[in-house]
């Protein structure tokens, strides 16, 4: 019982401070036409449990999510009516590639190659992005192009 009430108030406490920032990217997003409202950011960090608990990870502070508006919200693929989906899911992918990379990449180098990907090849698409390879993201951080592919001709 202790263990979760301890459990409990660190989840409180990394809420709050995730909801802080969540209103401090704010200030950023809305040069962009993008803003989240309370309700958004609420289910935002609801989101984030979820996806953490999905995917095994413990994290400490806020998480990737304000990395990810700063990386994202000037992405030409981003509208207001989708923002708050797409973070979410963007987040998603995130700790799934953070599960797949290991510590091959740093939270900042993954973001940077995800937002590669989305703006450039994936064209927006977060099915796209969901269906990168480690490769793909390995590719995209370096710059290095994809091997062309022989045709039988």
């Amino acid at each position: 019982m202790v263990e979760d009430s301890f459990n409990l108030i660190i989840r409180q406490t990394q809420t709050a401070a995730l909801t802080e920032q969540l209103h401090k990217c704010n200030e950023l997003s809305t040069r962009y036409g993008l803003r989240l409202t309370d309700t958004q950011i609420a289910s935002l960090s609801r989101a984030r449990v979820d996806a953490l608990l999905e995917s095994g990870r413990v994290e400490f502070g806020v998480g990737a999510l304000p990395a990810l508006i700063y990386a994202f919200c000037d992405s030409p693929y981003i509208v207001h009516e989708d923002y708050c989906q797409t973070l979410s899911v963007l987040q998603d992918l995130f700790y799934q590639f953070k599960n797949e990379l290991g510590t091959t990449l740093s939270d900042e180098e993954l973001i940077s190659a995800m937002e590669q990907i989305y703006n450039g090849k994936a064209q927006g698409s977060l099915e796209a992005l969901e269906n990168a390879t480690t490769g793909d993201l390995y590719r995209a951080l370096t710059g290095t192009p994809e091997e062309e592919e022989e045709d039988d001709d």
